[in-house]
């Protein structure tokens, strides 16, 4: 199906000790340190705040997946 699946371990790094290596994203307030995702409201439409986030994540998957998804 063209895809190629690679499962590793995380990078070397100096005092850490886990088994694997999970890249995650956040988007907070400048001002305030808030969280931009944190909604009393999740089910609603999306700010346009989070859509732009979102939508440059998407926007550079691919090219994120240098850093994020190597190989040997």
């Amino acid at each position: 199906m063209g895809y190629h699946a690679k499962f590793m371990c995380r990078p070397k790094l100096p005092n850490v000790v886990s088994s694997g290596w999970l890249l995650h994203q956040s988007l907070r307030r400048v001002a305030d340190g808030t969280n931009v995702f944190a909604s009393d409201q999740p089910q609603g439409p999306l700010s346009a705040a989070r859509q732009g986030f979102l939508g440059g994540l998407l926007a550079h998957a691919a090219a994120a997946t240098a850093i994020s998804t190597r190989t040997i």
